[in-house]
C-alpha cells in the first residue's frame, strides 16, 4: 500500500508537469491520519528542491544532482531529471522496500558505475514464488538501464503493482477463524 501511494504521489506531480528529480526514502514521510474511526498511514512526497517543469528542462551544465543510490543511468551522463529517471528512482525505492537494502553499495564511483552498467540483484532472492517473481519483474522494469523500457508513467507502475498485488491476494484481508462464518 505504501509503495502504491508513493507511485500515486509521483503520478500526481508528473500530471501537473513536474519532475521531482530526487525521489528517495529520505523524501517520503508517512503521516498517520484518521479515516472515520480507523487510523491509516498516508504518504507525503517531500523536498522539491531539485524539481523541474518537464516541459522546461534546465540548460545548465554542471554537476549531477540527486542522490547517487537512486540515480538513473542517463542522469549520470546528462544530469537532467526526467519522468523516466523518476520512474527509475521509484524502482530503486521499491527495491529498498522489498529487499530491505539498496541495490548497489560501495564508494560513490562504484555506485554510479553499478547504476550505469550492472543489473541489480534480485530483491527477493531468498524467496521463490510466482508473486515474488512478479515483484522482481516490476522492479526490474522500473530499473531498466534503457529509459524506453521502463514504465511510461507512474500510473503504469501503479497499475502493474496493483496487478501483482491482486494476483497474490495482497489486497484482500486474510480470513481468520474469528471472521469465518459457518455455512
Amino acid at each position: 500500500e505504501v509503495l502504491g501511494q508513493i507511485a500515486d504521489a509521483v503520478a500526481h506531480i508528473h500530471n501537473r508537469g513536474i519532475v521531482h528529480g530526487d525521489i528517495k526514502a529520505d523524501n517520503i514521510m508517512l503521516v498517520e491520519t484518521l479515516d472515520g474511526t480507523r487510523k491509516k498511514l498516508v504518504v507525503r512526497l517531500l523536498d522539491f528542491g531539485l524539481a523541474r517543469r518537464k516541459d522546461n528542462p534546465t540548460d545548465e551544465t554542471g554537476p549531477v544532482t540527486g542522490s547517487p543510490h537512486y540515480l538513473a543511468p542517463e542522469r549520470i551522463v546528462s544530469g537532467e531529471p526526467t519522468i523516466a529517471a523518476d520512474i527509475y528512482a521509484l524502482g530503486v525505492l521499491a527495491y529498498l522496500l522489498i529487499a530491505g537494502s539498496l541495490p548497489f553499495q560501495g564508494t560513490l564511483a562504484e555506485i554510479l558505475a553499478a547504476h550505469a552498467n550492472e543489473r541489480a540483484p534480485s530483491p527477493t532472492w531468498k524467496r521463490d514464488t510466482n508473486t515474488i517473481r512478479s515483484l522482481d519483474n516490476l522492479i526490474g522494469r522500473a530499473m531498466s538501464k534503457d529509459p524506453r523500457l521502463r514504465h511510461p508513467s507512474a500510473e503504469a507502475f501503479r497499475y502493474e503493482l496493483n496487478t501483482v498485488m491482486d494476483m497474490s491476494a495482497l489486497t484482500t484481508r486474510r480470513r481468520t477463524s474469528q471472521n469465518l462464518k459457518p455455512l
